[in-house]
């Protein structure tokens, strides 16, 4: 049987090692707003920045089962 479809994941981390002001912690992808955006390798349910972090693991898997 052939494979249905074409999946990509990526892992993505960060760690911020000092005290550093808030405009340089990570800013999670998000891209929830008035109208949906699916985008690769951000967070389709949060909003715009609405999180930051010194440390963070992020996984994305996303498939396609394209057209029949």
């Amino acid at each position: 049987m052939p494979f249905i479809g074409k999946s990509n994941f990526a892992l993505i981390g960060g760690i911020v090692s000092q005290d550093v002001p808030f405009s340089y912690l990570f800013n999670q992808q998000g891209t929830k707003e008035n109208f949906e955006l699916s985008v690769f390798e951000s967070f389709e349910t949060m909003y715009v920045n609405e999180f930051y972090a010194s440390a963070f693991v992020n996984a994305f898997w996303e498939h396609n089962f394209g057209t029949w």
